[in-house]
């Protein structure tokens, strides 16, 4: 995408309204004609239509649908969205990391506690405020910028590997 002069924000999950697809449309309208909405996951997409087209960005969001190995995604985007209202962990968190790319993430989503801000992402206090969204995706908005995050990026999922937690439950 840096060749296109594109950044492509993904959102991967079924159950749009818990994982805040909502929240990435309103965002997107605040940001840049550069960049994308891809959506991966299974659910009822008229509303979300709807809401692109009432706020101009409907050529913008582009629904994927669902997707069975949802890795191959991955390295066609820049940053994962995960503007969730609930989720205990999620693991599309450490899937986007493993693969280099920062998560700007809802606090409410456990998997935000391994995200530390300015390194290998964003988190955001309330994901239905549509300026602090754009605000927090607007930095990452450069090449320079998603290079250097990274690698941090990959090294945090590499640290929480599922050996690793397998290891901390035997050991309680």
């Amino acid at each position: 995408r840096k060749e296109t002069g594109k950044f492509v924000l993904l959102f991967v999950g079924s159950g749009f309204e818990r994982k805040g697809l909502q929240f990435c449309i309103k965002a997107l309208a605040q940001l840049p004609a550069n960049v994308e909405l891809h959506v991966v996951g299974k659910g009822s997409i008229r509303l979300y239509q709807r809401l692109a087209e009432k706020l101009g960005v409907a050529s913008r969001v582009i629904f994927r649908g669902p997707i069975q190995n949802v890795e191959i995604i991955y390295p066609e985007a820049d940053i994962l969205v995960h503007p969730a209202i609930y989720e205990p962990f999620g693991n599309v968190v450490l899937e986007a990391m493993a693969c280099g790319m920062p998560v700007v993430a809802a606090s409410f989503v456990g998997a935000s506690e391994i995200i530390v801000p300015g390194k290998n992402g964003a988190v955001i206090q309330n994901p239905g405020d549509a300026d602090e969204f754009a605000a927090a995706i607007r930095p990452l908005l450069h090449h320079e910028t998603l290079a250097a995050m990274s690698l941090p990026a990959r090294k945090t999922a590499e640290s929480h590997s599922i050996s690793r937690y397998v290891d901390e439950i035997l050991k309680v």
